[in-house]
């Protein structure tokens, strides 16, 4: 009877065992059949925000090609057969991961794997149109997504986030919810802008998976403008096409530029630990003399001006003796910033004072916002990080940083603007994900 027992008893065993390996091969090939599908997809802006879009996805390196697949919503739904098909120039390219025994730890072991990143251009668009879209081939096709052309009216709107970075499932998973309270909030804005350090580890592949297919939904509904960080640093480009079929320029150089209706942005690279190469320093002057009569906008992640944590730092000192002069000369309005974990809004400065300009409190709708006219001088943002990291630190004393506010923030915050021929509105929101709670915190604007 024993000897049976045992028999039986090892007979259950190995059908445990059976099962418990056929479950995890199943679960193998089911997770590399889904690698298979689009993941990672980010929209962004070609040469002309008007008519171009570019694509970037991945896939397992199984999957040897990718298209796009478009047409304009009539309201009637997605139809392949009424698509315009854009092939994609796909290739094979080898990314850290970590190993699997240990994939969110800070700073886990990484090995090679190899997938396959797809870039697409889409030019000739209609301005002012809806599309819907289709990414992959054969049966390896992603959901129905969608994307806009903005008009050619001078009012528009966007977000701005920040500092998303995080190494676990659950930061991004925060940061998604934050993303989410602001669409619910201001719904159909022309774009996203993410002012650098996305994740905490920009070598690492799996936290990118993380940051871009989490909100994935927002992602691929969405255009970004990227700026690269000190921890993702040009490793943003792996996963954001810029340029065109014809120049990829700004995706080698990290900066760029681009014109939205009468506003100019200006894109630039800080993620180094040195003062701004010469080439760049004559970009930024060239495209500022350009456009010496639109209203000018500058995105950076490393923040020239600021009194928060890195304020002293060499390289932010080299930053603001380089570029605070070439704001002045041309008159740039506005400098949007990331890196330090705080909110921070200077004074309009100029000439590293405080610049002449009329200042007036206005509603708009039901915010009271600190309304500026007739600014000599450029404003400088810092609105926080839009993720599970914040510092706490003091700020420093310093007489030549003219802070209108700054504070210390204990949740993630996002910015809306809207800009219209009369001027531009900024509205800083911090978000309790938690307590799924929104706090108003600064609103301001520049009167045109």
């Amino acid at each position: 009877m024993q000897s049976k027992k045992a028999v039986f008893a090892a007979l259950g065993m190995f059908a445990a065992i059976l099962v418990l390996a056929v479950v995890i091969v199943f679960g193998f090939l089911s997770a590399r059949k889904s690698y298979h599908l689009p993941f990672n997809i980010t929209v962004t802006f070609g040469m002309d925000v008007h008519t171009q879009k570019n694509f970037c996805w991945y896939t397992s390196e199984e999957v040897e090609k990718g298209y796009v697949y478009y047409m304009e919503d009539t309201g009637a739904g997605f139809d392949m057969d009424k698509c315009i098909v854009i092939e994609a120039q796909s290739e094979k390219v080898v990314q850290k991961y970590p190993v699997d025994s240990i994939p969110e730890e800070k700073n886990p072991e990484l090995e090679d794997r190899t997938f396959t990143r797809h870039r697409a251009f889409v030019s000739d668009l209609k301005p002012g149109t809806r599309y819907l879209y289709r990414l992959g081939e054969g049966d390896n096709l992603s959901d129905v997504y969608t994307f806009k052309t903005p008009g050619q009216g001078k009012d528009f709107s966007f977000i701005i986030v920040s500092d998303s970075q995080g190494y676990k499932r659950s930061d991004f998973e925060y940061y998604r919810r934050v993303l989410e309270k602001a669409q619910d909030m201001f719904g159909d804005v022309d774009f996203y802008m993410h002012l650098g350090d996305f994740v905490d580890d920009g070598k690492n592949f799996l936290q990118w998976k993380y940051v871009l297919d989490i909100p994935r939904y927002i992602m691929a509904n969405n255009t970004f403008v990227p700026v690269a960080g000190n921890r993702d640093d040009m490793e943003v480009f792996e996963y954001f096409t810029l340029g065109s079929v014809y120049d990829t320029r700004p995706m080698a150089n990290g900066y760029y530029s681009f014109s939205f209706n009468d506003v100019h942005f200006v894109v630039l690279y800080t993620a180094g630990n040195k003062s701004l190469p010469k080439k760049q320093m004559s970009f930024l002057e060239d495209e500022l003399k350009k456009h010496k009569d639109s209203r000018v906008v500058v995105l950076t992640h490393k923040a020239p001006y600021t009194n928060a944590n890195h304020a002293d730092d060499k390289e932010i000192v080299a930053l603001r003796e380089d570029l605070l002069p070439v704001f002045d000369k041309y008159n740039v309005d506005l400098v949007l910033q990331g890196h330090d974990h705080f909110f921070f809004r200077s004074e309009p400065i100029h000439e590293g004072k405080v610049g002449n300009y009329t200042y007036e409190k206005v509603m708009d709708g039901e915010d009271e916002v600190d309304m500026l006219s007739d600014v000599q001088g450029t404003i400088y943002l810092i609105n926080s990080s839009a993720g599970v990291s914040r510092y706490d630190g003091t700020f420093r004393e310093m007489e030549d940083i003219h802070a209108f506010k700054s504070f210390n923030m204990n949740n993630p915050t996002f910015t809306y603007c809207t800009v219209t021929e009369n001027g531009i509105i900024l509205k800083t929101y911090e978000v309790n994900v938690m307590r799924q709670r929104v706090q108003l915190i600064d609103s301001f604007g520049i009167r045109s």
